[in-house]
């Protein structure tokens, strides 16, 4: 939790950053945010300060 606080990181903030990445890299916004979506399930059975 003090990771999340001092990075100002949350999961949402987490997934928006990833899409605008991929959009910056050349993707669609729908192409982004389904790549985004399924690293978010990859992760996720780990908790997010390890991510």
């Amino acid at each position: 939790m003090v990771w999340r606080f001092e990075e100002r990181t949350t999961p949402s903030r987490w997934k928006k950053a990833r899409v605008r990445e991929r959009v910056d890299d050349g993707a669609s916004l729908p192409e982004a945010i389904r790549g985004m979506q399924r690293e978010y399930i990859d992760r996720a059975g780990r908790p997010f300060a390890e991510w």
